[in-house]
């Protein structure tokens, strides 16, 4: 590899250390076929899926929830942009490789069982389990949705304003029972 810069070789390896430390690197071969370069996609995604539902703790009823959300919305929006792609092929397309196929329903799985488990312990412990499923089914499509349509167009909002407003109607529709 060669490389023109006139930055010092100590900033160089400094960028590189740093991808040791904190990256995973895979090398393709010459003329890899785009089915590798798929998986490796859906791999990631999946990946960053567990993440972003290890991220979201409990959401309280009140006021003081909507901070929580808010924050694990704007991570979720960071996901959906980063992997919006493999989402929308797991989530509208036929994905023939059932290993890929597997990746995304585990990955929206544990979204759902996440979102699942905060729903049921917001509801009490008299929610109906099937009423408490059907509810994170749609909060989950809901936010996939809303998510897709803003990054597939320029609708021209900003993020805070967009984490704004979802994470209060999200709180307040699904977090806030009286």
């Amino acid at each position: 590899i060669r490389l023109l810069t006139e930055r010092p070789r100590s900033d160089i390896e400094n960028v590189f250390e740093f991808a040791l430390d904190d990256c995973s690197v895979r090398i393709l071969p010459p003329g890899a076929a785009g089915a590798v370069f798929t998986e490796l996609l859906a791999e990631r995604c999946a990946d960053d899926a567990e993440v972003l539902v290890a991220s979201l703790g409990a959401v309280e009823p009140g006021a003081e929830g909507v901070p929580a959300l808010r924050a694990w919305l704007l991570d979720f929006l960071a996901y959906y942009r980063r992997h919006g792609v493999v989402i929308r092929h797991w989530t509208e397309d036929p994905v023939a490789d059932p290993r890929l196929a597997s990746l995304g329903r585990s990955s929206f799985a544990a979204v759902s069982v996440t979102l699942r488990a905060l729903l049921a312990q917001s509801a009490g412990p008299d929610a109906d389990a099937r009423t408490v499923e059907l509810q994170a089914a749609a909060l989950l499509a809901m936010i996939e949705r809303f998510f897709y349509v803003l990054t597939s167009r320029d609708l021209g909002f900003d993020d805070d304003a967009v984490a704004d407003t979802l994470a209060r109607v999200v709180h307040r529709g699904f977090f806030a029972h009286a």
